[in-house]
């Protein structure tokens, strides 16, 4: 996860904000020293969320 950068486009402010939510967080799990899972850090599933009006303003 540290190597990808996931950028989401959405048409709404109200899709923006949704995608802070978290139900879209998930935790990766690790395995420890002695071999049993554990829970490592909570990931976001969307690094970023653009409005598809804030990439119009980008574009132009």
């Amino acid at each position: 996860p540290d190597e990808v950068y996931h950028v989401a486009v959405m048409p709404c402010y109200d899709k923006k904000l949704e995608a802070a939510r978290d139900d879209f967080m998930f935790s990766v799990e690790r395995q420890g020293e002695t071999g049993q899972e554990a829970a490592g850090p909570r990931v976001s599933e969307v690094d970023s969320v653009l409005t598809s009006g804030e990439v119009l303003d980008l574009i132009q």
